[in-house]
């Protein structure tokens, strides 16, 4: 049995044909079926990529792994974004050095929030090794500032008044918030990338677009997006990001249009 045959009778029992779209999002690829349920394409590229999977691998544990995912999902489905706060854009700016034991690149993560309610987020691998925590935490700091920069242009097109229209980014390192505002470069590093982006994030401060501040790892909301969080700080990562449990509320409203429609 090829690894796509094997792939195909392995996802049979799990996902019927009104089920495509979520399987597609549980492995992240498009899928076609045909009119007789039968899987018939799968991107070429997913295709090649099962290919060079070792088959004396047991998937189970990854099986078990995304269905815990999909688990959480139905669990949280009662969670809702807060919004209401001061207008302005805050951002936070977060990275893990040198954390993928593989290969040593570091792990880099940014929030965007507006109205005090979250509008923009992620969580990436950097592309290339760093040195240093403080070199890693620049190319965040950029990736964090170029994001945020669009954001802002974007609300500006659409008329949105902020109370301040300079953006702030929240930064847990004193070292690198030190080499993007003090007066004079100091970065010494042989990564001309690193040193590119570190001239860029100064001009940015310098010019009053950004402004980069100091905020404790415990209070760094991005810190959560770049580890695995044991329960007690990830129920605190949930507060952090606004997400509150609106089940209650759900209910209530509910109850009061069912009786609304009696009257």
């Amino acid at each position: 049995m090829t690894p796509i045959e094997q792939f195909s009778s392995t996802i049979d029992w799990r996902f019927d044909r009104y089920d495509i779209d979520r399987l597609g999002f549980l492995i992240n690829r498009s899928i076609s079926i045909d009119q007789l349920d039968r899987l018939i394409e799968i991107e070429i590229e997913s295709i090649n990529r099962i290919d060079q999977v070792d088959q004396s691998i047991d998937f189970q544990p990854w099986q078990d792994a995304a269905d815990r995912v999909i688990q959480y999902l139905s669990y949280t489905r009662h969670r809702a974004l807060r919004f209401g706060g001061p207008g302005g854009l805050t951002v936070a700016s977060d990275a893990s050095f040198a954390d993928n034991t593989l290969d040593r690149k570091s792990s880099q993560a940014y929030t965007i929030r507006l109205f005090d309610g979250l509008i923009g987020w992620r969580a990436s691998k950097q592309n290339t090794v760093t040195t240093s925590t403080t070199e890693a935490e620049l190319l965040a700091l950029a990736q964090a500032a170029k994001e945020s920069l669009y954001v802002s242009r974007l609300l500006k097109e659409l008329t949105v008044q902020m109370d301040d229209p300079t953006i702030r980014i929240d930064c847990d390192n004193t070292q690198t918030i030190n080499l993007v505002t003090a007066e004079i470069a100091t970065l010494k590093t042989k990564l001309r990338h690193v040193d590119i982006h570190n001239h860029w994030l100064r001009q940015e401060v310098q010019g009053g677009r950004i402004q980069v501040k100091y905020t404790k790892s415990t209070d760094m909301i991005a810190d959560g997006l770049t580890k695995a969080l044991p329960a007690g700080k990830w129920n605190r990562f949930l507060y952090q990001l606004g997400l509150e449990d609106i089940q209650e509320r759900q209910q209530q409203s509910r109850k009061q249009e069912r009786i609304e429609a009696r009257l």
